[in-house]
C-alpha cells in the first residue's frame, strides 16, 4: 500500500472512538496470478459454468496468501473474516491493531468500512 493512502486511512481512523472495521485487499503478485492459468471458455457449455469456475480458480490462487494474511493479522488481536474470491480479508478491533494490519507487506489496498443504515419501505 502506498504510504499516501495509509496515511489517509489513519488520519481518518485517528478519531475513531472503539473497534473500526477495515477492508484489506492483497497486493498483486505476478507469480501467484499464474499457476496453473485461468480457465479457458471453450471448455464449458455456458457463461454461469464458466463464471463459476473463474471465481473458484481466483479464490484458490488468493488462498494460500490470504490464509497466511489472515493468520498475522489474528496475531495482532483482530478478528478476520474472509472473502477468497475477491482476494480481501474484512479486519475489526482496536484502531492500533488495525493500523499496524495496514503495514504488512501483502496488504495492497484498504478501505474504512462504513455500515449502512437499515432500508424502510416508503409509506405511500
Amino acid at each position: 500500500m502506498d504510504e499516501r493512502h495509509r496515511k489517509e486511512i489513519e488520519q481518518a481512523l485517528a478519531a475513531q472512538d472503539g473497534p473500526v472495521r477495515l477492508i484489506l485487499g492483497l497486493r498483486p503478485q505476478p507469480a501467484r496470478m499464474t499457476r496453473g492459468g485461468a480457465p479457458s471458455p471453450d471448455a464449458f457449455d455456458d457463461r454461469r459454468s464458466y463464471r463459476q469456475a473463474l471465481i473458484d480458480h481466483t479464490a484458490e490462487e488468493n488462498g494460500e496468501a490470504l490464509g497466511a494474511l489472515s493468520a498475522r493479522v489474528e496475531a495482532m488481536g483482530l478478528a478476520v473474516r474472509i472473502a477468497p474470491a475477491a482476494g480481501m480479508l474484512v479486519v475489526e478491533g482496536a484502531v492500533p491493531d488495525v493500523l499496524r494490519a495496514l503495514a504488512d507487506p501483502d496488504v495492497g489496498t484498504a478501505q474504512i468500512d462504513t455500515p449502512l443504515p437499515p432500508l424502510r419501505p416508503q409509506e405511500d
